[in-house]
């Protein structure tokens, strides 16, 4: 009968354990003047091997791609419903010919 009651406060103290980890995990408490500081890290990513090459124009690779999607950031993205949205870029034109794209 003692082992019925000791699993639910079991449980509840390893519930508020486990949250409080989380909790202090994700307080940043460096700061100067009010604003949060970027920390060195390191990446690392398990792979099944080596990336080819870092142009990703040029592969199709899953190692290149991993790789590169982690280095690089686009000009435009897709949003929710596939649609094209700038991204790094601020506004950008056509001209009525189609033929010339301005990026700003």
């Amino acid at each position: 009968m003692k082992c019925g009651k000791a699993r639910p406060l079991f449980a509840s103290v390893l519930l508020v354990a486990v949250t409080a980890m989380l909790l202090a995990g994700s307080i940043n408490t460096r700061t100067v003047a009010g604003a949060a500081t970027a920390q060195a890290s390191t990446l690392r990513i398990a792979l099944s091997g080596e990336p080819s090459t870092l142009d990703l124009s040029s592969t199709a690779l899953y190692e290149s791609v991993t790789v590169g999607m982690n280095l690089y950031e686009t000009l435009f993205t897709t949003g929710a419903h596939f649609n094209t949205m700038p991204w790094l870029v601020d506004t950008y034109e056509f001209t009525s010919d189609g033929k010339t794209l301005t990026l700003k």
